[in-house]
């Protein structure tokens, strides 16, 4: 049986929330074999970006995803949206996956 748990981060800054992250974990094996999370939505109000919230927002996602054995966490971000993908690749993401589309008139 899957247990799936809903985690959402919210950072402040004087009171106000200034930014948030939320992700799933999800204890069931993946097709891999390996306990996985994914970061399923964050954002930073942009006058506090730059400053390390996003940063402190995901360690402590990752903090919480260690204590429940998570061993991966997954990520997915538009091709196009580069200030994101600087982000995740500065806290360590790689690239894994490919996906491709295509609309249908």
């Amino acid at each position: 049986n899957a247990v799936i748990n809903d985690i959402v981060l919210v950072a402040c800054v004087d009171g106000k929330i200034v930014g948030y992250l939320a992700g799933t974990l999800n204890s069931q094996y993946s097709y891999n074999n390996i306990f996985q999370a994914e970061l399923d939505n964050m954002c930073i109000m942009n006058e506090h970006r730059k400053m390390g919230i996003g940063s402190k927002l995901f360690e402590e996602f990752k903090k919480i995803c260690k204590e429940n054995k998570i061993n991966e966490i997954k990520v997915v971000a538009s091709y196009n949206n580069s200030n994101a993908i600087d982000f995740y690749k500065c806290n360590g993401f790689k690239e894994a996956e490919l996906t491709l589309k295509q609309n249908i008139d």
